[in-house]
C-alpha cells in the first residue's frame, strides 16, 4: 500500500470519498473495527475481528487476514464485496486435517455476493454466490453457486454447485445439488490424488459427496441403524466423508459421472458436466431433500452470523425468498440442450421450489 492510508476502527456512516485524493486512498480495517454502513476503497486490508454492516466496494485489491482471528471471534462482512481486481485470504496453515467437524474454524462471514477477479477465500461461511475469473475456496462454506470464467480450485468445502472451465477436486468437497458444469473449448475436471500425512499419494473415490443423497434412506446413513454414522446425516461437514472411511459410495460423485462434450442448443453452454442424472432414475424427491436441506442450513448460519434482532428481522421479511437466485448462474446454462435425463433435473428443481413456496 502507498502513503495515503485511511485507519478505521469505528465508523457510523458510510465510508465514501468525497474527493479525488479520497478515491486514491487505501484502508485499513483494525482494533476490532465496526463500519455500520457501507465503505469504499482503492485497497482494502482487514486485521483482526470486527464487523462492516454494509456492502465493500474496492477499486484493486483486497486481502483479509483471517490468520490473526482467534478462535470465537469473527470478521463479518454482511453487505456483500465487489473488487475491481483480487481478494486474498491470508488463512491460517491447516496441514493435515483441514477441519475439524467438532470445531470447526471458520472466523469470516460474508453476507452477499462476493465478485471480483482472482478470488482466494478461506475459513469462510459466504451465504451467496461467488463470480470470479479465477477462484479457489478452501476449507469453507458457500451458500450459493462458484462462477469462474476460468480455472477453479475446490479443497475441503461446501458449495450449492460450481461452473468453471477447468474444475479441480483438492480435497473433501460436499455439495447441495448433483450437478457442476465445465464449460468452454478446454472444458475439463481433474479429480486430484490425496496427499497422506507421510507424504504418499492415494487416490481416493470419496472426494465429492452430494449431501443430499446422504439424507436418502437407501444410499446415505438416513435409516441405517447406525446411530454414529445417522448423527452426521444432517451436517455440513461429515468426519466419514474427511477421513475416507464412509462405506456408502453411491453418495459420491466420480470421474465415471461426467457427460463428456454436451453442447447445448439455444444456450452459450457447451462442456462437460458432472451429474448424477444418468445414474439416478428419480432426482425429484432427492432434490426437494437438497431444497430442505440448504434452508435449514441457511437459517442456521444466518443465526450464527448475524445479531438476533437482525436476524429475527431478516425472518419476518421473508428468509428463504431469494434462495432459487443462489442456483440461477447455474441453473441458466442447462434450461435446454442437455441429455433427457439432464433435463429431468431441471423439472424436479421446478417442482420442488414450487412445492416449498
Amino acid at each position: 500500500m502507498s502513503e495515503n492510508i485511511l485507519r478505521i476502527s469505528q465508523a457510523k456512516d458510510p465510508v465514501i470519498p468525497a474527493t479525488s485524493m479520497e478515491a486514491r486512498r487505501n484502508v485499513v480495517l483494525g482494533d476490532n473495527f465496526n463500519v455500520g454502513a457501507g465503505l469504499w476503497a482503492r485497497s482494502l486490508q482487514v486485521d483482526g475481528p470486527g464487523t462492516v454492516r454494509g456492502p465493500i466496494h474496492v477499486r484493486e485489491d483486497m486481502v483479509i487476514n483471517v490468520a490473526q482471528v482467534a478462535q470465537g471471534d469473527r470478521q463479518l462482512f454482511l453487505g456483500g464485496i465487489s473488487l475491481g481486481r483480487n481478494l486474498t485470504c491470508v488463512a491460517r496453515d491447516t496441514t493435515g486435517s483441514p477441519v475439524d467437524p467438532e470445531n470447526l474454524y471458520m472466523p469470516l462471514g460474508i453476507k452477499g455476493e462476493v465478485m471480483g477477479s482472482d478470488v482466494s477465500i478461506s475459513n469462510a461461511v459466504v451465504l451467496g454466490n461467488v463470480t470470479c475469473e479465477n477462484g479457489r475456496i478452501r476449507n469453507s462454506v458457500i451458500m450459493g453457486s462458484i462462477v469462474a470464467d476460468e480455472d477453479l480450485v475446490l479443497e475441503n468445502c461446501v458449495c450449492f454447485s460450481a461452473k468453471a472451465q477447468s474444475v479441480k477436486f483438492a480435497g473433501k468437497v460436499g455439495l447441495f445439488f448433483p450437478f457442476v458444469l465445465s464449460n468452454g473449448k478446454n472444458a475439463q475436471f481433474h479429480f486430484e490424488k490425496l496427499t497422506r500425512k507421510d507424504g504418499s499419494m492415494v487416490e481416493d473415490e470419496r472426494l465429492v459427496r452430494c449431501l443430499p443423497l446422504c439424507a436418502t434412506k437407501g444410499l446415505g446413513c438416513a435409516g441405517s441403524g447406525i446411530k454414529e454414522q445417522t448423527a452426521f446425516t444432517d451436517r455440513l461437514i461429515c468426519p466419514f466423508h474427511l477421513e475416507s472411511t464412509c462405506p456408502r459410495l453411491n453418495v459420491f460423485m466420480k470421474s465415471s459421472d461426467v457427460i463428456e462434450e454436451i453442447e447445448g442448443k439455444g444456450t452459450q453452454f457447451k462442456g462437460k458436466v458432472l451429474t448424477l442424472a444418468d445414474r439416478l432414475l428419480d432426482l425429484t424427491e432427492m432434490l426437494k431433500v437438497a431444497n430442505n436441506q440448504a434452508r435449514i442450513f441457511k437459517q442456521t448460519l444466518l443465526a450464527d452470523l448475524l445479531t438476533k434482532g437482525e436476524f429475527n428481522a431478516l425472518q419476518s421479511a421473508g428468509l428463504s425468498g431469494d434462495d432459487k437466485q443462489l442456483l440461477m448462474p447455474i441453473m441458466d446454462e442447462i434450461e435446454t440442450g442437455l441429455p433427457v435425463a439432464s433435463r429431468e433435473i431441471n423439472e424436479a428443481m421446478d417442482a420442488g421450489w414450487d412445492e416449498d413456496e
